[in-house]
């Protein structure tokens, strides 16, 4: 029980904070691109697919970790027979990707959001043309940056746990 407090402890963050920046930014972009979402899902995706690839994961993990790292960070059971250390290598990489693509997307969203563009579809819920509703917009989008940064930490400093 000792160790699974130990090992819970130290990845609980990076998942909860992987969970909350990807779902809320695949959210936000859903909501205010529309059909643009897939541009960055794709990308994630691939690079994520190529990179497990490229560590030697098998074509089926591959595809697998490619899937399930869209949304959280998973490396299940899967484990590269000819990399050291496979298991942290992958999260690193896929975490630096998704954080890099999904960072842009909140940048764009930014962008859009206070550039007073018309071309946004308005939601029901926000409309960035309403001041109050712009400022809320504005502080999910950063909190979300901000989260994103965070993970990108948390993977940093889970480094040594040896479970991963």
């Amino acid at each position: 029980i000792k160790n699974t407090i130990k090992y819970l402890s130290s990845v609980l963050p990076l998942y909860l904070t992987s969970s909350y920046f990807k779902i809320g930014t695949i959210s936000l972009i859903c909501i205010y691109l529309k059909l643009w979402t897939i541009i960055p899902m794709v990308i994630v995706f691939g690079v994520v697919f190529i990179i497990a690839i490229y560590m030697k994961f098998s074509f089926a993990d591959s595809f697998v970790l490619s899937m399930t790292n869209l949304t959280v960070v998973c490396i299940g059971p899967s484990i590269s027979a000819e990399i050291g250390d496979s298991r942290y290598k992958f999260i690193l990489a896929s975490t630096l990707t998704s954080c890099l693509v999904f960072q842009v997307c909140l940048g764009i969203l930014l962008l859009f959001f206070n550039g007073n563009y018309t071309h946004i579809p308005v939601s029901m819920i926000l409309d960035p043309r309403n001041t109050k509703d712009l400022n809320i917009l504005n502080l999910i989008v950063l909190s979300l940056m901000l989260i994103g940064i965070n993970m990108f930490g948390f993977v940093l400093a889970i480094q040594n746990y040896s479970l991963i």
